[in-house]
């Protein structure tokens, strides 16, 4: 299974829709639900800036509001999702609490499995 895992703040992801953020750089941007693509900030989870087109590509280098982490899911999480610790592991958080950061992979995640999560103190909105 695959497992996303940084020591550093940034990350390349591929843009939703060809060239929507080319001439956008320093914009925020957010995760397309169900897939790794940005998209322009709009309503979702904030994960960083984008900074640089990656030449030739339609891929971003982003500016990540942490480093990715991974961790072992508690129960369902659907990403992108805010998510905190249990005593048994990542769990989706709910509103107003103090979440560790925010789950983006698998997109689907089950009980036991591998989640990657942007590492960042946040509260909940």
């Amino acid at each position: 299974m695959l497992s996303l895992f940084t020591d550093q703040s940034h990350f390349s992801f591929k843009q939703n829709v060809k060239d929507a953020l080319v001439g956008l750089e320093n914009t925020p941007v957010e995760l397309v639900a169900g897939t790794l693509n940005i998209q322009a900030y709009n309503a979702g989870i904030f994960i960083g800036t984008a900074y640089e087109r990656l030449e030739g590509s339609q891929a971003f280098k982003v500016i990540l509001r942490g480093p990715i982490r991974k961790c072992i899911a508690a129960s369902a999480i659907n990403a992108p999702a805010y998510v905190k610790i249990s005593s048994a592991g990542l769990v989706a958080a709910n509103s107003g609490d103090k979440c560790v950061g925010i789950a983006i992979y698998p997109y689907v995640a089950a009980q036991n499995d591998i989640v990657s999560y942007i590492q960042t103190d946040v509260v909940m909105p």
